[in-house]
């Protein structure tokens, strides 16, 4: 869908892509400063600090009914199947 954002890229010339497949978050479709493994490696590292063990609990310890205990599997699920384990701990410079 072509949001405001979307309108600014394609106005300033930083769309890298046009073909709405790629707008799955498997690809950077904005130019960003940096390389496409960084970016990756930027967001990999805010899912491993999203799921942490203490935010992890935290959810856990809000589930009241087997409604919330299927939600949090199913959300859980498509995380997991969309970027993997987050068990690598790799630092990302900021070069």
């Amino acid at each position: 869908p072509i949001t405001p954002l979307w309108k600014e890229c394609k106005e300033k010339d930083l769309l890298t892509t046009e073909n709405w497949p790629d707008y799955d978050m498997t690809k950077a479709i904005m130019k960003v400063p940096y390389e496409e493994k960084k970016l990756f490696a930027l967001q990999k590292s805010i899912y491993n600090t999203a799921f942490s063990p203490e935010f992890l609990l935290r959810k856990i310890m809000k589930i009241h009914s087997f409604d919330d205990l299927k939600y949090y599997f199913r959300i859980g699920k498509k995380v997991y199947d969309r970027f993997g384990g987050f068990t690598d701990t790799g630092k990302v410079s900021n070069e």
